[in-house]
């Protein structure tokens, strides 16, 4: 029909949505776009809207590269579009990375949320649609092959329990949100003290291969680094009812995260008593 030659390439007869970047050429991490693209998606089915991403911000038609060499269905959800800037009306909203804004309907066309991560779990269940989510990851047959000869060459025959730690550093250090190694070690034989089973450590440095691996062969996992977005994102692609650690993060060291709508309520939070020992907390969002 005519309004698809016009420049813009926005049907007038529809209604869109999409988010704001903090620049042109800062889109954020890998798994910051997984967020954003996933909670985006239930968004626009909740508000009827199809969601979109602006031409000129050249660093997403980039992270739509990255996502194709991992996933075989995130294609189909980056609909470019390139409307005029009077056109889009500007709306405040989930300006917080990781706290959960109820979303109301509005009439403008063409939508442009403030918000830039969408880093709640809560917009994940907006229309009760996880097999959706899982979907939308679902890995290429590439990532899925490599995999496998990885796995077989890690585990050979061994079908026994795989407690999986996922550790991060580097990316969290200058944040305060790291990994500690007298923490991480504390976790570990919490959840182990049960488990007397070998010792694996994964070598892989592929980051689809990396969360394929993670997701298809850990049969519980403790995230040590309460705020790793990779972290998260194995967590909760994980088949449903595996048992999911975290470390608690208390006060500032949780670094503005609402757990509430971070933490799926699900996952089992471990924090220390009084005597410095590891426990679950039966309190973990207050």
């Amino acid at each position: 029909m005519y309004y698809y030659n016009r420049p813009n390439n926005i049907n007038p007869r529809k209604k869109y949505i999409t988010v704001t970047l903090e620049k042109k050429e800062k889109c954020g991490t890998f798994e910051t776009m997984m967020w954003r693209i996933a909670s985006l998606n239930e968004l626009s089915i909740y508000l009827n809207r199809i969601m979109y991403v602006d031409r000129k911000d050249k660093c997403l038609l980039q992270q739509k590269e990255d996502f194709k060499e991992i996933f075989k269905n995130t294609q189909n959800y980056f609909k470019i579009k390139n409307p005029s800037r009077d056109s889009v009306a500007n709306v405040a909203f989930a300006e917080h990375c990781c706290r959960f804004d109820n979303p109301d309907s509005t009439h403008e066309t063409i939508l442009k949320i403030t918000g830039r991560s969408l880093q709640s779990h809560k917009y994940l269940s907006l229309n009760k649609a996880k097999d959706r989510v899982r979907k939308l990851f679902e890995f290429n047959k590439s990532v899925i092959e490599r995999t496998n000869n990885y796995t077989q060459k890690l585990f050979r025959n061994d079908s026994s329990h795989k407690l999986c730690v996922h550790i991060e550093r580097e990316n969290l250090l200058e944040l305060g949100q790291a990994s500690s190694l007298y923490l991480t070690e504390q976790l570990i034989a919490f959840i182990y003290k049960t488990l007397k089973l070998p010792l694996y450590i994964s070598e892989v440095r592929n980051r689809g291969v990396e969360l394929n691996f993670a997701i298809s062969n850990c049969n519980s996992f403790l995230i040590t680094a309460s705020t790793s977005k990779e972290a998260w994102w194995i967590g909760y692609l994980m088949p449903e009812g595996s048992p999911i650690y975290y470390n608690n993060c208390l006060g500032i060291d949780c670094k503005g995260i609402f757990k509430k709508d971070y933490f799926p309520p699900e996952w089992l939070p471990l924090t220390t008593d009084y005597q410095g020992n590891i426990i679950l907390d039966d309190n973990p969002f207050e």
